[in-house]
């Protein structure tokens, strides 16, 4: 019975004393080489999303600068736009009226040129028949000297009437210029030349009128034409300008 009590003890002793070894194991340390490793990582993992962030804040700076950019050229573009527009618009409106005053201007011309031509040709034919009527009463006209009647002074048929009175002074003998009858066939042929006269210097002032009115009126044209081409010039410069923007 002792011996058996002593052998619980033992064995109690034993257990009490693994027990008590098992207690005082030390705990597994981490290597101080891995240490280090830990602290870099847990100090860099933080600079590296920094450093992300602000790379991607630059690229955004930049992009938001670029944009800006974009938009500031073209908002200078479009005032560039606008401004050659508002310098072309005068100019397209004294091109448009220009070209109806030329329109107006060369219809007008015309006139005159066929009005001038109407004059002439009425200038021809009324000397044409002045001369008619002086042959066909030459006898009247070459004794308008002998029987005292005069032309007015100026007259533009008096050198005609001259040369038919030389050729014709035979016929003024005493008899013919003493008869009244003559007389006032020769009155009324001078009176007739008059007129005629006055009738001619009406068309040559119309005609001359005319010529004149007729080259101002081209003038003006051609300094019409000569202002279009120049704003022409001018609008083809500002077109050209326009599409470079």
């Amino acid at each position: 019975m002792q011996k058996k009590l002593a052998i619980g003890v033992c064995v109690l002793t034993l257990l009490a004393g693994g027990y008590a070894t098992f207690q005082k194991t030390p705990e597994p340390t981490v290597s101080n080489n891995l240490r280090p490793n830990e602290e870099s990582f847990s100090q860099s993992q933080p600079e590296t999303i920094s450093t992300s962030n602000n790379a991607n804040h630059r690229q955004q700076t930049q992009m938001i600068s670029r944009q800006d950019a974009i938009a500031r050229a073209e908002e200078t573009r479009e005032v560039q736009r606008r401004s050659l527009i508002a310098k072309m618009k005068p100019l397209t409106q004294q091109m448009d009226l220009l070209s109806q005053r030329m329109v107006g201007r060369q219809q007008k011309i015309s006139n005159l040129e066929l009005q001038d031509n109407q004059l002439k040709s009425e200038l021809e034919t009324h000397n044409r028949n002045v001369r008619a009527f002086m042959m066909k009463h030459q006898a009247a006209v070459a004794c308008m000297g002998a029987t005292g009647v005069t032309l007015d002074e100026n007259n533009q048929y008096s050198e005609d009437v001259k040369n038919v009175a030389t050729a014709m002074t035979a016929l003024c003998g005493f008899g013919v210029i003493s008869n009244g009858e003559f007389r006032k066939q020769v009155i009324f042929v001078a009176d007739q030349l008059n007129q005629a006269h006055n009738y001619s210097m009406n068309l040559t002032a119309q005609i001359k009128t005319n010529q004149t009115t007729l080259a101002t009126e081209i003038k003006n044209l051609e300094q019409e034409q000569l202002e279009v081409s120049r704003l022409g010039t001018d609008l083809q410069n500002y077109e050209t300008e326009l599409a470079d923007i």
